[in-house]
């Protein structure tokens, strides 16, 4: 396999796995981090109000902390292509 064949097979992969796969686990920390807002805010725990807020806090704090995971599995991703010779594409572009 020659190195232009192997190049457009990681493009490939990269924008048909990898840069979805970082999407939508990033979709999730942000969904997580959005109830732990609303259940801190809106007291949405029927085992009463201390006990919504601690949960709702814990919710915010591990939505962030997935966020930053995949955006520092994103830029790491970046790094490493950009780093053998093959930029990814930017995330807003679709895949040709």
């Amino acid at each position: 396999m020659d190195q232009s064949k192997l190049k457009a097979t990681v493009n490939l992969l990269n924008s048909i796995v990898v840069n979805p796969l970082l999407a939508l686990l990033f979709g999730a920390g942000l969904i997580v981090f959005l109830f732990g807002m609303a259940e801190f805010f809106f007291n949405l725990d029927v085992r009463g109000d201390l006990h919504a807020k601690e949960s709702g806090r814990n919710h915010m704090i591990w939505g962030l902390v997935g966020m930053f995971i995949m955006v520092c599995a994103w830029s790491i991703v970046q790094v490493i292509a950009g780093t053998v010779g093959n930029p990814l594409p930017n995330l807003n572009t679709p895949p040709t």
